[in-house]
């Protein structure tokens, strides 16, 4: 049910997505932590909170990581012939060509 959600809101990379708005999140409540905390006219009370969602979006992160996958591999022509390399746009050394398949005739 919450994948079908998140592919709805952020399409379908929602994970790498997620993590990033995460990741914000939680900056963004510490920044408030620290300002709550120095001044001296603010209630303390409104730090615990905050404290407290970026707790619950450091773990939300947590969560969305180990639903990631590492990336797959990729045949590349390499000196000694075709090699199996971590899938990405950019092979990781200069000079490999991606392995294209070939239409069957």
């Amino acid at each position: 049910m919450i994948p079908a959600l998140m592919v709805k809101i952020f399409g379908p990379n929602w994970k790498t997505s997620v993590n990033g708005a995460l990741s914000f999140f939680t900056t963004l409540c510490g920044f408030v932590t620290i300002y709550i905390v120095i001044t001296p006219s603010a209630p303390k009370w409104i730090a615990y909170i905050v404290s407290g969602a970026a707790f619950i979006s450091a773990f939300s992160r947590y969560y969305v990581g180990t639903k990631q996958v590492d990336a797959g591999k990729v045949l590349v022509h390499g000196e000694d012939g075709p090699v199996a390399v971590s899938s990405h746009e950019v092979p990781d050394v200069k000079g490999e060509k991606p392995v294209i398949p070939q239409k069957e005739p």
